[in-house]
């Protein structure tokens, strides 16, 4: 459980670079993947203004949803009850958040099997 409680606030403070006005017109919408912390994560942007944060393990992959809103050169992400805002920088395929670069990729890299564990984040 401190594992993901770790693992949360790592993904905050990386989705703080990230987010997003919830239109298809951002090119944020889609899949990123990349380390997080040492960890892998792929960050789904939808079009409608959610999304999902997914973490890669060798103990198996979990989610949590999020809201986001593209501000410009600003991301601000609502997950687990907490918002917080960060620049972010958009080049071709590339998105860079806290100094994090990720890539973008296909759906069809998402987990199966991953777990929603946003319920547990309102247990805290």
């Amino acid at each position: 459980m401190k594992k993901i409680l770790a693992l949360s606030i790592v993904v905050l403070l990386a989705l703080s670079v990230l987010a997003s006005c919830g239109s298809s017109d951002s090119g944020l919408v889609g899949y990123w993947k990349g380390n997080v912390e040492g960890s892998e994560a792929i960050i789904e942007f939808s079009d409608d203004g959610t999304g999902k944060v997914y973490y890669v393990s060798d103990e198996g992959s979990f989610y949590f949803g999020i809201e986001w809103k593209d501000k410009g050169d600003k991301l601000e992400v609502t997950m687990m009850d907490e918002t917080d805002e960060s620049e972010y920088k958009l080049e071709g395929d590339k998105l860079t958040l806290d100094g994090e670069v990720l890539e973008r990729v296909s759906k069809s890299d998402v987990p199966d099997d991953a777990v929603d564990i946003s319920s547990l984040a309102s247990l805290g």
